[in-house]
């Protein structure tokens, strides 16, 4: 009996580690999880940032602050947080447009309180914006497509 014991113990194992392999494969390669329609305040915060930067070219675009402001509280995001994002841009070397787009959303959402705050290291200075100097979007309906 101490033989078929230990076979049926061997077969019990090998039959469990087969069943996680082929669960495993089944679960990562032939029905992986697709997520649909998540909300942006669901995702990362690199992603929520871009998001909050096609928001303010959104509103540089259209100007229409009502709809930023919606589309801001989805994420949670309020002044104080746009102004914090367009420093943390600034201090790791992203664009001068990008920054200038999020200042002025920060700007147009809170306009008693202008500029960026800013740690004396960081030595970023924002300059004015101009509306007509660069237009990256090749179609005035992407960002109507994007939400």
């Amino acid at each position: 009996m101490g033989i078929t014991q230990s076979k049926a113990i061997l077969v019990l194992g090998l039959g469990i580690v087969a069943g996680l392999l082929l669960g495993l494969s089944l679960g990562l390669k032939v029905w992986p999880v697709r997520y649909v329609n998540v909300t942006p305040s669901d995702q990362s915060d690199a992603f929520q940032g871009d998001y909050v930067y096609m928001i303010s070219a959104s509103y540089a675009r259209t100007g229409d602050l009502a709809l930023a402001r919606k589309r801001l509280r989805s994420v949670g995001y309020g002044p104080h947080e746009v102004r914090t994002l367009a420093a943390r841009v600034a201090e790791q070397g992203g664009t001068a447009h990008k920054v200038q787009r999020l200042t002025q959303l920060a700007n147009a959402l809170e306009p008693n309180k202008k500029g960026i705050e800013q740690s004396p290291a960081s030595g970023f200075q924002p300059t004015s914006y101009s509306a007509g100097a660069y237009r990256p979007l090749s179609s005035p309906y992407f960002l109507q497509m994007a939400f």
